[in-house]
């Protein structure tokens, strides 16, 4: 399994490739890991002299995925603009995308999933990426803004938790599973744009929340843990 980061923004997609690379991977591996000079970290895009990315450029990511880390516990592989992989490429990495080998992550980023082909998104995890918003009035607009087709009553209660620190308990939650990852990417979405906000008691309750969503749902984990560092990154 790999995650997708999709969005209209390429450049803000890319850069929460990496952000989730480095927390894959280890804070102590960020210098390397932006400038591309890491051993155990791979970025792959769309050269300017070609069309496509080649099925050669897929056997070059298949081989570095099957090899042992160098330096990190964990290895890391960013493929910008997931579209741009021709047929042939797609078709050579399905299988390792579908079982990758242990402690390897696949990071993908697109400006639209319906570019990717079907097999290529059913094996990833995914994660829409939105330009911040400073305008929001209050926490209400900005749920309303970001969350579609929840029942109110679930979405009063991700508004009191986001303005009023109200907890979400366990038996909220698994009763509510089918809509613990939408309340995560939004509120992962909030406390980005809101770094200020005291956050320390909302973070162990997204903890909670990522216990149970991944005992519930234990092949969303690389959102879980995507939505996690998001979120923690302001403290």
């Amino acid at each position: 399994m790999g995650v997708i980061f999709y969005g209209s923004n390429n450049k803000l997609n890319l850069e929460r490739a990496y952000e989730y690379a480095i927390q894959y991977m280890g804070n102590n591996n960020t210098t390397h890991i932006k400038a591309n000079t890491h051993p155990d970290f791979m970025f792959i895009q769309k050269s300017s002299d070609k069309v496509l990315i080649s099925i050669d450029d897929a056997r070059d990511i298949n081989e570095f995925a099957f090899k042992k880390p160098v330096v990190a516990l964990k290895k890391a592989i960013v493929i910008h603009n997931i579209e741009d992989l021709s047929i042939s490429a797609s078709n050579s990495l399905l299988k390792t995308l579908e079982e990758p080998p242990e402690n390897v992550e696949f990071i993908l980023t697109t400006r639209k999933l319906s570019s990717i082909l079907p097999t290529v998104r059913s094996r990833c995890s995914k994660i829409k990426v939105t330009s911040p918003h400073k305008d929001y009035r209050n926490v209400r607009e900005f749920v309303i803004n970001n969350v579609n087709n929840i029942p109110e009553e679930i979405c009063n209660r991700f508004i009191d938790y986001l303005e009023n620190d109200k907890t979400l308990n366990a038996s909220f939650v698994a009763e509510n599973a089918e809509n613990a990852f939408v309340f995560i990417e939004v509120a992962m979405q909030f406390l980005s744009y809101n770094q200020s906000t005291a956050n320390a008691r909302r973070i162990l309750t997204l903890q909670e929340l990522e216990t149970m969503a991944h005992n519930t749902y234990p092949d969303e984990q690389n959102l879980l843990l995507s939505a996690m560092y998001i979120a923690t990154r302001g403290m």
